[in-house]
């Protein structure tokens, strides 16, 4: 209640006019997942959430931006109007799609979808996908089972999402052929099928509604092709993932984002390997899952964006807009 009443009373328009000046060279970029379906058991973003998020930056007159103007300006060493502010969406679900697309039409808000390209054509679905189906419908016998081909869980929590999780973590730090090959044999082992396409909880959107979305004002990236960690991956593994889905969202959109989206994105999940990569195709910029706001004065970091998770409320939403947030990391960064 307290930090309610504090947030609130900072975000008065001349303050957050005043206080957004201070730190007009700080832009928070909002990253996005999936969209919350109580039908298909999806915890995700709330669409009252997101649409109350484009309400408050539409009365207090902030300036929503894509992410490429936001590395051109980084680029270019020209500086964005105070109160910039994007937003991103990672991976290329239908629930992004079908959900958010029309609230970001609404605001006219340049949201950008990165999709990882074989998701989207149908090639695969993501190897965490498979791993919460599995837990999710195996049956009792087949549970316990886990605990003898993960010896670790027992260390753990019994629930299924937290074994999900676990398993999820542990296979963070492999190889994505590894992590794929891990997973066959395990279905195999408890005797369960995993299907060769994508459940409707875990289904793809289509480049067909990426086309129409794009017509709307947005923008898509490329994610890579199957969503590996591509520090985990050798040369032309990693070459070829981000080599391929450029490929991919070339051939099959207008106006592509000239910004790299790095699969998971925390500091050690990409390297200069990558950043060379992406350079010699011809991206201006890399964006990560590291949070915080991105300095437009820093072009050192325009391979390595920060961004922050779209978070749960509506206070979170605003302290993260502002410049709250960059007030705060100035003062934690003083007393450290």
């Amino acid at each position: 209640m307290i930090k309610k009443l504090v947030v609130n009373a900072l975000a008065l328009n001349p303050i957050v006019t005043l206080g957004n000046n201070l730190y007009r060279h700080k832009v928070p970029i909002f990253m996005l997942h999936r969209m919350a379906s109580n039908k298909l058991g999806v915890e995700g973003h709330s669409a009252s959430l997101l649409r109350f998020s484009l309400e408050f930056l539409r009365k207090h007159k902030f300036n929503i931006v894509s992410i490429d103007e936001v590395a051109y300006a980084v680029e270019r060493e020209k500086p964005l109007p105070s109160k910039s502010v994007a937003f991103t969406l990672d991976d290329g679900y239908f629930d992004q799609v079908e959900s958010a697309t029309d609230i970001f039409a609404e605001f006219d808000c340049p949201a950008t979808f990165y999709v990882s390209t074989g998701f989207v054509q149908g090639d695969l679905w993501f190897w965490a996908d498979k791993v919460q189906f599995i837990v999710e419908n195996c049956n009792v016998r087949q549970f316990k089972q886990l605990f003898v081909l993960f010896p670790n869980l027992a260390l753990h929590s019994t629930s299924r999402d937290m074994v999900a999780s676990i398993i999820i973590k542990r296979f963070k730090s492999c190889a994505i052929e590894k992590i794929n090959r891990i997973i066959s044999a395990t279905a195999i082992q408890i005797g369960l099928e995993i299907p060769q396409v994508a459940p409707e909880k875990y289904r793809p959107t289509s480049w067909h509604d990426l086309r129409n979305i794009e017509k709307r004002g947005m923008m898509v990236g490329a994610h890579s092709y199957s969503h590996p960690i591509l520090s985990r991956e050798d040369d032309e593994t990693s070459k070829n993932e981000i080599e391929r889905s450029t490929i991919d969202v070339n051939n099959e959109l207008q106006n592509p984002s000239k910004v790299f989206c790095y699969p998971v994105g925390r500091t050690h999940d990409f390297s200069q390997r990558e950043i060379d990569y992406a350079m010699n195709l011809g991206y201006v910029g890399g964006i990560t899952s590291v949070p915080g706001a991105m300095d437009i004065r820093a072009k050192e970091c325009l391979f390595s964006i920060p961004r922050f998770s779209y978070p749960n409320t509506k206070e979170d939403f605003i302290q993260y807009a502002t410049w709250i947030e960059s007030f705060k990391t100035q003062l934690r960064m003083l007393n450290y």
